[in-house]
């Protein structure tokens, strides 16, 4: 858990950096921009103050769209505009599955 909390902020950045690159397909940038908006969205599906289960439905929805465009983009594509370590992206990888 420890490590996934680190590579938020590279998350955060690659999904910011997809937004503004007129080269990524429309999709994805959208789905990522209603990523963006779910993220920050005051009303949840769990309420936050739920302890663990709060920002349950958040990494949920944050690791289907990263499923999407992953699927989109491609694996090497990802990997190449993955901004943070190679440990990063290699456990970023790990969660989100083969695709």
């Amino acid at each position: 858990l420890g490590e996934m909390i680190r590579i938020v902020p590279d998350v955060l950045r690659l999904v910011r950096d997809l937004i503004g690159d007129g080269t990524v397909p429309f999709g994805v940038r959208a789905v990522t921009v209603g990523l963006l908006l779910w993220l920050l969205n005051p009303i949840d599906l769990i309420p936050e103050f739920i302890p663990v289960l709060g920002p349950l439905d958040d990494v949920v929805v944050a690791v289907l769209v990263l499923r999407y465009v992953k699927r989109r983009l491609g694996s090497d594509e990802l990997a190449r505009r993955w901004p943070g370590t190679p440990e990063g992206y290699q456990l970023l990888s790990g969660v989100l599955g083969r695709g």
